[in-house]
């Protein structure tokens, strides 16, 4: 099913499927009260009428116009940052299963691309692992790390995450709205993980600045560590309650986030 709508010049706009109709609706280009009609019919009516109108919709079933895994994926970037109303599970799972796949299509390329030079930098780390410090261990990764290859290579998968963030972050959202559930497992899971990268990166900078030195001092190593343990408990354990929530079903019917999705 197509549907048009008036907008504020009262001109026609469209032809939309009813999937990208909710999603204006969803963002506030388009209201309750937007003029609306279907594609082929002349009689307008409030888009709330039109949507609630079960001819309507079974019609658009009945023809087949159900949003396969594609569609699915490509409405979290028509949704890019809209973290209020729903996801479905099929939507959220499809985005999922795309994230994968062109994770893959980008990593194995580059894998090949930086295979050469990272092999010959495992054979020289590894033939001075037992006499070198690890000072000079350090010096080879950093070397690695500022070959353009494998600066391309990371740069194309930073890239590539920054990317997909936001709309994860913004359509775990709306799945877990569409449970009923608040937000705050997203946003705790996001807090913990960036306290696990930054006292990662603490642990590191550290252990490399007093691995040669006399007067080494455990105790701050040791609060590091703790912060360390707990940041990532605390993120496995609310990985394990999202994944959960993931997987549940939604609200039947209309909750306090919006309407039920209808992909």
């Amino acid at each position: 099913m197509k549907i048009y709508y008036l907008n504020s010049e009262k001109k026609p706009v469209g032809p939309h499927s009813k999937e990208e109709i909710l999603s204006l609706k969803e963002t506030g280009l388009i209201n309750d009260e937007t003029l609306a009609a279907v594609a082929g019919d002349s009689k307008w009516k409030p888009l709330s009428e039109l949507l609630t109108d079960c001819s309507t919709w079974n019609t658009a079933e009945n023809s087949g116009s159900e949003t396969n895994l594609w569609q699915c994926f490509k409405m979290a970037f028509r949704k890019y940052a809209v973290f209020s109303g729903r996801a479905s599970r099929k939507e959220f799972w499809s985005f999922v299963l795309f994230y994968i796949i062109f994770n893959y299509a980008i990593q194995i390329p580059m894998n090949f691309m930086t295979g050469s030079v990272t092999a010959a930098y495992e054979e020289k780390i590894n033939a001075c692992a037992d006499e070198a410090p690890p000072s000079q261990i350090f010096d080879l990764v950093v070397e690695l790390l500022q070959e353009p290859t494998v600066l391309i290579a990371n740069g194309i998968g930073i890239f590539y995450w920054l990317v997909m963030l936001v709309p994860f972050l913004s359509l775990s959202v709306r799945r877990l709205h569409d449970t009923g559930t608040k937000a705050w497992g997203v946003i705790v899971g996001s807090i913990s993980y960036v306290l696990m990268f930054g006292l990662s990166c603490l642990f590191m900078k550290f252990v490399l600045q007093n691995m040669n030195s006399e007067n080494f001092d455990v105790e701050p190593l040791l609060t590091i560590v703790f912060g360390l343990a707990a940041a990532l408990l605390c993120y496995i354990a609310i990985s394990i309650y999202l994944f959960i929530k993931m997987l549940l079903p939604g609200n039947k019917g209309e909750n306090k986030y919006g309407a039920e999705p209808r992909n």
